[in-house]
């Protein structure tokens, strides 16, 4: 099967662009712990679209979502520091550990295709990943890396990369 999987998913604009592409997935998987573009997803309509309502991190659990609360264009993140630390709204939000949703619906001859923009969170999810093992199932993946935007979290990026030049 070929899998599109989108871990930020937002308001589905990357889900319509694959959904139209030539590429021809099977499934496309969306993953957003914000319930109100969740929906705006599903209304997309197609029956090839997955919305799950949880972001992918490196464990269960309940976390705090910040957002500036100025334009919806400056995204969420778990970590607080992205923000200038006046008017940040945080929201809980539900988070599933990528590994293990792996192991549980992706299997070793899909084609998957990842895409990662998840405002921070992009190199829990990818240390998760790459720790399991189970990023093996991956054939192709795009990442942005927003822990660029985040003081506590810039180093990491480089951090990676360093760690997994050999693969």
């Amino acid at each position: 099967m070929k899998i599109f999987l989108d871990v930020g998913a937002y308001m589905g604009e990357v889900a319509k662009a694959v959904l139209t592409s030539k590429h021809n997935f099977d499934k496309i998987y969306c993953f957003e712990p914000q319930l109100s573009a969740c929906n705006i997803i599903r209304e997309i309509g197609s029956d090839k679209i997955t919305v799950y309502d949880f972001g992918l991190w490196e464990s269960d659990c309940v976390k705090s979502l910040f957002h500036s609360g100025r334009k919806k264009t400056d995204g969420s993140s778990i970590y607080f520091d992205k923000f200038d630390k006046t008017n940040v709204i945080s929201t809980d939000c539900k988070f599933v550990e990528a590994s293990s949703w792996f192991r549980e619906n992706v299997k070793k001859d899909d084609y998957v295709v990842l895409k990662l923009n998840c405002e921070g969170a992009e190199c829990d999810i990818l240390d998760n990943l790459f720790n399991s093992g189970e990023y093996k199932k991956i054939d192709a993946m795009m990442i942005d890396f927003d822990v660029r935007k985040s003081p506590s979290q810039k180093h990491r990026e480089e951090e990676f990369r360093k760690k997994n030049r050999k693969i």
